[in-house]
C-alpha cells in the first residue's frame, strides 16, 4: 500500500501577508483576488478575515512578544512605539509571522495549513560557479586533449612523490 501525500505548494505561489505589517504600520489588509475583495482586520486580540466587505468565521488569535534587546557596546533598545512583534496562531496554536493566500482556490492560512514546501537545494557558492564556469569555457575539446591533461596530473604526483624520498 503506497502512501498518498499531498500535493506541496511553493511559496512563489501565494500571496504573502505580514501580520506585523498590518497590525503595526497599516492597520488592514486588503486585496482583489479574482472576483474576491478580501480583507484582514486586526480587532482587540483576533485577525478577522472580510469577504466582499462581509464578515466571516474564520478568525485567528494575535499574540504580540515586547522587541527589545541589547545591541553592542551595552547599548540597549529603547521602547518605541511599534516595538512589538505581532503573529497569529494557526489550528495547531503554533505562532506564525504570515499568512498565505493561494490566488486559485481562495484558501487562507498559515504554512502549516496549506502545507508549503520550501526548498531544499543548497544554494551554490561563489567557488563553485566560478568553477564550473572555468569548465565550461575551458574544457578540454576532444578526448586526446583530456587524456593528455589527465596524464600530466598523473605525472606531476608521481614526480613530487619521487622529490620527496629521494
Amino acid at each position: 500500500m503506497t502512501k498518498k501525500y499531498r500535493k506541496r505548494i511553493l511559496p512563489s505561489e501565494l500571496i504573502r501577508i505580514n501580520i506585523n505589517d498590518l497590525v503595526n504600520k497599516t492597520g488592514y489588509w486588503e486585496a482583489l483576488v479574482d472576483k474576491y475583495h478580501i480583507s484582514l482586520i486586526p480587532e482587540k486580540n483576533v485577525l478577522s478575515l472580510f469577504v466582499n466587505h462581509i464578515r466571516t468565521d474564520k478568525t485567528w488569535p494575535l499574540s504580540s512578544k515586547l522587541h527589545w534587546g541589547y545591541l553592542r557596546q551595552g547599548n540597549r533598545v529603547e521602547l518605541y512605539e511599534g516595538n512589538d512583534v505581532w503573529y497569529v496562531h494557526g489550528s495547531d496554536n503554533a505562532r506564525y509571522r504570515e499568512l498565505y493566500i493561494h490566488p486559485q482556490t481562495h484558501q487562507i492560512g498559515t504554512r502549516r495549513e496549506m502545507n508549503i514546501a520550501y526548498r531544499r537545494k543548497r544554494i551554490p557558492c561563489f567557488r563553485e560557479e566560478a568553477k564550473k564556469l572555468e569548465l565550461e569555457l575551458f574544457r578540454p575539446r576532444d578526448d586526446w586533449m583530456a587524456e593528455h591533461e589527465r596524464l600530466k596530473k598523473v605525472h606531476r604526483i608521481f614526480r613530487s612523490n619521487e622529490a620527496s624520498r629521494g
